[in-house]
């Protein structure tokens, strides 16, 4: 049997027209006196079994008033803006990424590798490994 709630009202149209009193509303399930309808179709109520699951994440939210917060940004400001003039700067160079290193045959075949690396100092080591290993490629021809 299918139904239609009647949006803003505690009542829902059967198919047949004729408007039903709900009891209780969870969504898409209606129910009354007697039945249980939903869009799938319509179960009689006595027999069924409710249990609720709470799936809710409860936050609470603590906040200053605006006066505070411009107050705040103004003296954070004002010592940053000093601040800057007072501490030393340091540089520091960050190496990311990946040696990529490739490999050609006589016949035309070829291979690549790629090795992660983090350091100017194991770039060097990757450099260094694959320039010795040509000249032992060169010595052998």
């Amino acid at each position: 049997m299918k139904t239609k709630l009647i949006a803003g009202v505690n009542a829902y149209r059967t198919a047949k027209g004729k408007l039903q009193p709900a009891q209780a509303v969870f969504g898409d399930i209606i129910v009354n006196d007697n039945w249980v309808y939903m869009p799938t179709g319509s179960w009689p109520l006595a027999g069924t079994r409710w249990q609720t699951e709470d799936i809710v994440t409860y936050c609470e939210n603590v906040y200053w008033p605006r006066w505070a917060v411009v107050m705040l940004i103004l003296t954070i400001w004002t010592v940053v803006l000093w601040a800057f003039f007072l501490i030393p700067r340091k540089r520091e160079t960050v190496i990311q990424g990946h040696v990529q290193v490739n490999v050609y045959a006589a016949d035309g075949r070829y291979a690549t590798a790629q090795i992660p690396v983090k350091s100017a100092q194991a770039v060097a080591e990757i450099n260094q490994r694959a320039a010795w290993v040509n000249n032992l490629a060169i010595s052998l021809s």
